[in-house]
């Protein structure tokens, strides 16, 4: 992955601003506008359609993009605003022109479980993103699931109805799409995961094939933290379900939590990703996101984004084209990930960023 020049970089921000006439490049400042650049921003454009684009989050450049996926269909990025919501992974590419990544996802529901590789929402309500942030209530649980990032961690957070049998399914297996490898699908292809429930930790890595390629191979370690006792916790593979085991193995597996919820109890989690190793992701989550403050991490997602897209003020243009420019504006800061201290060993050490804000 070449990393743009600050060159280039210039000339794409020029470019755009160009198309509704005057602007000015300055460093980031209180506006006096009724809406800030950051508001402009309506992260659900080409969700629709084929813009291959994600409403979910991510940081400038950032290293993961917890986002919800719809299954099979649903174009390079695994979300159509109008298909149900299978569950919400962690890595995505925002206009790739095929499916990649997916990897790690969490849903929570209540009641029945079925098929824990094969959950699918009847429906969706009070859906909305912003830059930094993402929140939908899934139908027919009544669980809200709302999703903000740093660069390496997605956070969780699940305000629950009151419910005997409140859930939280792992799949560690998932990834866009798993039916293949091949040039439009990708499939897992082994790994293992852990749990110590002490800690409320569940770590381990899964290595896929496909997306892009039939024959390429890549490997994703993660650990997941959550910050509830759960009633039972249970593994999976290949959609068997068993409990009392803390470890499982093989390329169809995961985890399920359970535990009886009152009305609006919240359930936290996060998962660092990296292409390392579990420690470096577990260290990652120690330097980032040490505590379970889910709105101070919001907050904090949100004043980088009004940084990055401060920088450009639009003097002139109707509303529906600041929208559209500062949508374009956020997206030229969603690609190429940066991977400096991740990148697999195959790629050497190197910083694929600098001052970026």
């Amino acid at each position: 992955m070449k990393s743009p020049t600050p060159l280039a970089c210039l000339l794409l921000l020029l470019s755009l601003a160009s198309v509704l006439g005057a602007c000015s490049i300055a460093p980031p400042q209180e506006s006096t506008d009724p809406k800030t650049p950051i508001d402009e921003v309506d992260v659900f454009i080409g969700t629709a359609g084929e813009g291959n684009v994600y409403p979910g989050v991510s940081l400038p450049f950032g290293f993961v993009q917890p986002d919800p996926d719809t299954g099979p269909g649903s174009g390079a990025t695994g979300y159509k605003f109008h298909k149900p919501i299978v569950c919400f992974s962690q890595q995505h590419i925002s206009g790739m022109g095929g499916p990649l990544n997916g990897q790690i996802s969490l849903i929570p529901l209540t009641g029945p479980l079925g098929t824990p590789s094969n959950i699918v929402a009847t429906g969706k309500s009070r859906e909305a993103a912003s830059s930094g942030f993402y929140s939908v209530t899934l139908a027919p649980w009544g669980v809200k699931v709302e999703l903000t990032a740093t660069s390496h961690i997605a956070l969780h957070r699940h305000p629950f109805p009151a419910h005997a049998q409140s859930r939280v399914v792992l799949d560690v297996g998932h990834c866009l799409y798993g039916t293949g490898a091949s040039w439009s699908s990708a499939k897992p292809i082994g790994g293992e995961f852990s749990i110590d429930a002490a800690a409320r930790e569940v770590s381990g890595e899964m290595s896929y094939q496909g997306g892009r390629s039939d024959k390429r191979t890549w490997k994703v370690f993660f650990v997941l933290h959550l910050d509830s006792d759960f009633d039972s916790v249970q593994i999976w593979g290949d959609d068997e379900i068993t409990t009392g085991a803390q470890r499982r193995s093989g390329s169809n597996i995961g985890a399920v939590f359970t535990l009886r919820t009152r009305t609006g109890q919240v359930v936290n989690s996060k998962i660092a990703l990296s292409y390392r190793s579990i420690d470096q992701a577990r260290g990652t989550i120690a330097q980032q996101a040490p505590g379970w403050d889910f709105d101070t991490v919001r907050a904090q997602a949100r004043d980088t984004w009004s940084r990055a897209l401060g920088r450009i003020s639009i003097e002139s243009g109707t509303p529906d084209q600041r929208t559209q420019f500062y949508t374009a504006l956020y997206r030229t800061h969603l690609t190429p990930d940066d991977w400096t201290g991740e990148a697999p060993d195959r790629y050497g050490s190197r910083v694929y960023f600098e001052n970026i804000l």
